[in-house]
């Protein structure tokens, strides 16, 4: 790791400790929606500061792995803040269900939010590679062999075949 990258992580970490008090100085509503993407935001910050300290520490693999939580736990916040109606934030608070696919909760976003195809778009571009990340699939391979300095490109030829 050069000296620059780890200059900028020390950065990053001072921002999300500073980005922390300004978040609990302030009240909040108690009602349900409100509650869950405050819980949602907390655990966001939470996994942020585990991939910050995982790469930091070279663990790449392992910070990957924590990308699509942090991806879809943003998404799942945005929907309970906006376009969920107030019987599925419930239902959620219940039985931890959001009835929606993935896509479909992108569609909503992008439309509650007037975003255009912002999250339809970032969904389908990204996706797999969340997955297989999440998942131990090859881009999580590859991940951590780059930062190990291993070769892939006979075990990526072979998976191809």
């Amino acid at each position: 790791m050069t000296n620059k990258l780890k200059e900028h992580l020390i950065r990053c970490e001072k921002a999300m400790q500073s980005a922390k008090p300004i978040l609990a100085k302030h009240g909040f509503a108690d009602d349900h929606r409100t509650v869950t993407v405050i819980g949602f935001i907390s655990v966001l910050v939470e996994h942020q500061e585990s991939v910050l300290l995982l790469v930091m520490h070279e663990k790449v693999g392992s910070a990957s792995a924590l990308v699509r939580p942090v991806v879809e736990g943003a998404y799942r916040a945005l929907w309970i803040n906006l376009p969920a109606a107030d019987e599925e934030v419930k239902k959620f608070n219940k039985k931890d269900t959001i009835d929606l696919e993935f896509g479909e909760i992108a569609v909503a976003l992008d439309t509650a939010y007037g975003m255009g195809d912002f999250f339809q778009d970032f969904k389908a571009r990204t996706w797999k590679h969340l997955n297989s990340y999440t998942h131990g699939g090859m881009h999580q391979i590859d991940v951590v062999s780059l930062s190990m300095r291993l070769p892939t490109t006979t075990l990526r030829r072979k998976s191809t075949r």
